[in-house]
């Protein structure tokens, strides 16, 4: 039923009501071209869309179908969009194209073209004396726009339409529009004829989907008729404006400006808009782009390295640097794509001797494309001149992103644009978009795709001496007519890598007929596509490729089952869909909201991307770990430390299976812990400091350094503490999560065997009353050994003896919680007795811990006698002397003399435990602690820590919370820019710093928000910090997911509906709450 406009209710207030409509179902957006996206113009060429409404647009098409209808000329209108992500249906919906299909055109108007052009023909002739009279052309349609005929004169322009009529009575018709007449074939065809058979050709003719149509036109009433009772019509327009006035409409709502229109999309543009609370609050609204695209406006070579780490595309399967496609491996750019698990060893000779290192391996490049025009070489940034240039990654769905234009030898100016992810979807599955527009030429062009395992490791520059060969070529294949495929297999490990890629050219009427060209070798496989380019008019190139190796499950043979994949592949948009969605339900449980702070929202999203690309879902069921560098580089060689001690804690809350499958990859190589432990001397279980395939002990028997160009021993193995953090590291997931499967088959059996270790690389010191520890190292690299000593290790490193009588404690207790069943098995397979036992317990009460005669925590015994060093003379030198261990070495020195820390060591405790269990651990060995404990013992590392690992600022910024939040948020920021800014000259282009990354997540819950778990309640403690007003994050504890938000001196706690029904304990000060599915509860702060 038609209603007045005045009468129509405001689409911005509707947020309950809207919400309610889409609840379980997604919109499909249609929008009104002219008077909706952009103000009606005198001049319809003057019609140019904003900046900010294109960017609405975009990332409501990334998210859900968006439709363009207009009156327009559709190609008009796809030039005035400018994106390629549309649904455009011109001329009144009589030519349609869409990203999938191309290009579909009702044939009943095409036969009218003829007719058209003889009426516009008409119309120029009869009009070309009447002043502001514009003849529009377009495909299935003329339009006759007399805004700018004088008021006086534009009778005439309705009589010469109406003479045309009068001679094609069964042939036309007009559809008059706002100050236009529209001549169109006389067919039973409108708008809404236009929109429902868009839903019914895209498959959204559905019942989860609702139409939306905005639109301000007489012809847009067609769609909201056609809509009505299934979909929801929007009028764009006031009941004030003259042209409306006293109008009637079949819309359901108003929306009275463009601005309007504008925040309504952004609205919808929200990652899931079937959540009512999100729908009804501005902070739920998709935020400004800008805090989520990290993006460079030029071509830097020097930095480029840098930004292929920062832009990466990965799944937590395997990971693709953001490299240019054209680029082969250089000074300036360095392809690579890492996998889990895909290490291999190699041997070589150094100083005479074999030297042993395994890596993780730069797996085949999937990503090269190429461009040929005119049969002229490839194209690349060398040899051309480059007009314009961007390179952004997209981190709400990791997808790299580059648009240049460049102007080639022979003059020819050419735009290409490049779209690129590693599925999150499909564990296998890559895709790689290209679209290519010829802007002042037309004629022949190649493209080279190809896939090439000719790749080495050679992405650091100290490890190149170092044998960096690990693929031995096996086989390549052409499949089908547009795949190729090839398979190679790591040389000492013999893991089978699999790529298949599918190569097709689309241009806006669909897939193209080509010139097809094969090129094979073992190692490399490529095709040329040959085609012609119009000017103006893009052809787009996809490119999806499948991926396995012979590590995964449920395959024959990775070859086969990746061309098998790859056939079944649908389009690069297709899979784009499946991928944007499920990084939208990844952000549902893991996006951390802080509104008052723009960079610190776009670094906290940017870092958590960056964690999920190397730890998602797909992770879980993976033989996987935590490479300290993540999946982008080859720092590290790859290699698994202790970082994870700052990476589960953001998992634990949010991502727990992940965790879980993480911890397995520990207990899987248990055994192997065992046999470090038997070759050592020791029982139980001793974890290697660097791990790789199968859990044996990796360090480095020397490392190169950098400064002195000098090979140098590596002592760094004798990190025995990384055992301590993988107990720790259980320990907290069981409190999480409450996982008491885990606890009572992998947890336990680890946590057993870890503790069984400590007790017995410990002895009694008689004359001391206690146990201790020597030829250990603590976090703290720069001390490996006594100053002048051949010996390896120092004595009772503090930080490790306290983790000893913690672990002790645990352990002890952890035996008397499990029932008598369960305990007796666990002692018998293990062989655990009752004096062991009692031995921890003995050892939680004795454990010696050094200090300083002013009541300073020692960070090992004989820390005192070592010399001062005169900081401020190096920083006058050196400038950057967070590596000062390299910088003292290549002056002859031995950093082991001299009172300094690379990193956080005796204060890490002060990171990982309360202050109160602190007091307890201290008070149970009989040593006082007080506040004053914290405070002289930060204040004295604090002044003598380089902090040559950006871990270090995380760590501090988590202490200093407690103690000074001011130096807290400059170290917390330091550390969040530590990657992005590159701050230690050149480490993040060999691959990002997981632990940093991820510990800045988990610094926002554990020290800002104030998360402690104690006695099964979940309690929170927020610090008020302006930085962080507003702040609100997800949270999963004991399996129930919490929203936590921080209001004007209030903590909102939402819980979701959980089919379980569980309940959870929540606490803040003295305030304890059970918080049940579906229910929420306001803490007064």
């Amino acid at each position: 039923m038609a209603r007045q406009i005045s009468d129509l209710p405001h689409a911005l207030d509707q947020g309950e009501m809207l919400a309610q409509r889409f609840a379980g179902k997604k919109p499909a957006v249609f929008l009104d071209y002219d008077g909706t996206l952009t103000p009606i113009r005198d001049r319809p060429e003057d019609a140019v869309i904003s900046d900010s409404m294109r960017d609405v647009v975009r990332r409501l098409a990334e998210r859900v179908p968006v439709g363009v209808v207009s009156g327009r000329d559709r190609r008009v209108v796809q030039e005035l969009m400018g994106l390629d992500n549309l649904i455009v249906a011109g001329s009144h919906g009589f030519d349609i194209w869409s990203p999938s299909g191309g290009s579909i055109q009702r044939e009943e108007g095409a036969s009218f073209e003829g007719l058209l052009r003889e009426v516009e023909a008409r119309l120029r002739a009869e009009l070309s004396d009447l002043p502001g009279a514009l003849i529009e052309p377009k495909k299935s349609s003329v339009a006759a726009h007399f805004r700018l005929v004088p008021e006086e004169q534009q009778p005439r322009v309705k009589e010469i339409v109406d003479t045309i009529l009068s001679e094609h009575p069964d042939e036309l018709k007009v559809t008059p529009g706002k100050m236009v007449y529209e001549i169109q074939p006389k067919l039973d065809w409108d708008k809404g004829k236009a929109v429902l058979y868009l839903l019914e050709a895209l498959g959204l003719d559905r019942d989860d989907v609702v139409p939306v149509y905005l639109g301000d036109d007489i012809t847009d009433e067609d769609a909201f008729r056609a809509l009505k009772g299934r979909g929801i019509g929007i009028f764009v327009g006031s009941s004030d404006d003259p042209e409306t006035a006293g109008r009637t409409t079949a819309a359901d709502y108003i929306l009275n400006t463009i601005g309007e229109v504008e925040k309504f999309l952004d609205r919808l543009a929200v990652p899931d808009p079937t959540e009512a609370k999100r729908m009804q609050s501005s902070a739920g609204f998709r935020p400004d782009p800008k805090d989520w695209t990290l993006a460079y406006d030029d071509f830097d070579p020097e930095q480029e390295r840098l930004r292929e780490v920062l832009t990466s595309t990965g799944n937590g399967y395997f990971c693709t640097r953001g490299s240019a496609e054209w680029a082969d491996v250089d000074d300036i750019h360095y392809p690579g794509t890492y996998a889990h698990s895909c290490y291999n060893r190699e041997t070589t000779i150094m100083g005479g001797r074999p030297v042993l290192n395994e890596d993780l391996v730069n797996l085949p490049n999937w990503l090269v494309l190429k461009l040929r025009i005119e049969g002229n070489e490839p194209i690349n940034l060398k040899n051309v001149e480059l007009l314009s240039y961007r390179h952004e990654v997209d981190f709400r769905n990791a997808t790299v992103i580059r648009k240049l234009r460049f102007r080639d030898r022979g003059g020819r100016e050419t735009t290409l644009a490049s779209r690129r992810f590693v599925s999150m979807f499909d564990m296998h599955q890559a895709a790689l978009e290209w679209t290519i527009t010829a802007e002042n030429w037309s004629g022949n062009v190649e493209v080279i795709t190809a896939l090439d395992a000719r790749v080495i490791n050679q992405g650091v520059a100290r490890y190149r001496e170092l044998e960096g060969h690990h693929l031995h070529p096996v086989a390549s294949r052409n499949p089908g007519p547009d795949i190729i495929s090839l398979i190679a297999q790591t040389r000492q490990s013999h893991i089978y890598v699999s790529e298949a890629a599918r190569t097709r050219v689309y241009d806006e009427n669909g897939e193209i007929e080509i010139k097809r060209g094969l090129y094979q070798m073992e190692d490399y496989a490529h095709q040329t596509l040959g085609f012609e380019l119009q000017q103006g008019q893009p052809v787009r190139v996809e490119k999806l490729v499948s991926f396995y190796t012979s590590l995964d499950q449920a395959i024959n043979e990775p070859l086969t089952n990746a061309e098998k994949a790859v056939k079944s592949f649908g389009t690069f948009g297709e899979a784009f869909s499946l991928h944007q969605r499920a990084w939208d339900e990844l952000w549902d449980d893991c996006d951390i909201r802080v509104p008052n702070d723009e960079r610190v929202q776009f670094l906290l999203r940017f870092h958590a991307s960056h964690v999920l690309q190397t730890c998602s879902p797909h992770t879980a069921d993976l033989d996987a770990g935590v490479p300290a560098r993540g999946l982008n580089g080859e720092a590290y060689r790859g290699h698994i430390f202790w970082d994870e001690l700052y990476v589960y804690p953001f998992l634990n809350f949010r991502l727990p299976k992940i965790t879980r499958g993480l911890l397995m990859y520990r207990y899987r190589r248990l055994d192997e812990a065992r046999a470090l432990a038997r070759e050592a001397g020791y029982r139980g279980a001793m974890y290697p400091w660097q791990s790789g395939s199968d859990g044996k002990e990796e360090t480095q028997i020397v490392h190169l350094n950098p400064r002195s160009g000098l090979w140098e021993a590596d002592l760094s193995q004798n990190q025995r503490h990384v055992s301590a953090a993988i107990f720790y590291n259980i320990w907290h997931y069981l409190q999480a999560t409450g996982d008491t499967d885990f606890l009572l088959g992998p947890g336990a059996e680890m946590m057993m065997e870890i503790a069984r270790f400590w007790s017995s690389i410990a002895h009694f010191n008689p004359e001391r009353g206690r146990y201790e520890i020597h030829g250990v190292m603590g976090p703290d690299e720069f001390h490996e050994k006594y100053p002048g000593s051949s010996k390896a290790g120092l004595r009772n490193n503090a930080y490790t003896n306290v983790m000893v009588a913690w672990i002790s404690d645990v352990a002890g207790r952890l035996l008397d919680m499990l029932a008598e069943r369960r305990r007796r098995s666990l002692c018998e397979r293990i062989g655990l007795t009752n004096q062991e036992i009692e031995l921890w317990k003995e050892m939680s009460r004795k454990m010696y811990i050094p200090f300083h005669a002013d009541g300073v925590i020692s960070q090992f015994e004989g820390w005192e006698e070592l010399e001062e060093l005169d900081w401020d003379a190096y920083r006058r030198e050196y400038g950057n002397i967070q590596r000062l261990d390299r910088i003292l070495r290549a002056q002859g020195k031995e950093p082991d003399r001299y009172k300094l820390s690379k990193q956080a060591d005796t204060v890490l405790l002060f990171y990982l435990f309360r202050q109160d269990e602190l007091k307890q651990i201290f008070e149970r060995l009989g040593y006082p602690y007080t506040t004053e404990t914290l405070r002289k013992t930060v204040d004295y590392y604090d002044a003598r820590t380089s902090h040559g690992s950006t871990l270090s600022f995380v760590t501090y910024a988590g202490i200093f919370s407690e103690i000074n939040p001011g130096v807290s948020w400059e170290r917390y920021m330091v550390a969040l820019e530590s990657d992005v800014g590159d701050i230690q000259g050149g480490t993040t282009a060999e691959g990002i710093h997981m632990g940093v990354m991820s510990g800045t997540l988990d610094l926002v819950q554990r020290s800002y928000m104030g998360e402690v778990i104690r006695d099964d309640i979940l309690y929170l403690n927020p610090k008020d910090m302006a930085h962080l007003r507003g702040l609100s994050l997800p949270m999963r504890f004991r399996g129930l997911l919490i929203e936590v938000t921080l209001e004007d001196g209030r903590l909102r706690v939402n819980a979701e509906v959980d089919s379980l029904n569980r309940s959870v304990k929540l606490g803040v000060g003295d305030q304890v709450r059970e918080i049940r599915s579906g229910e929420g509860y306001t803490f007064i702060l």
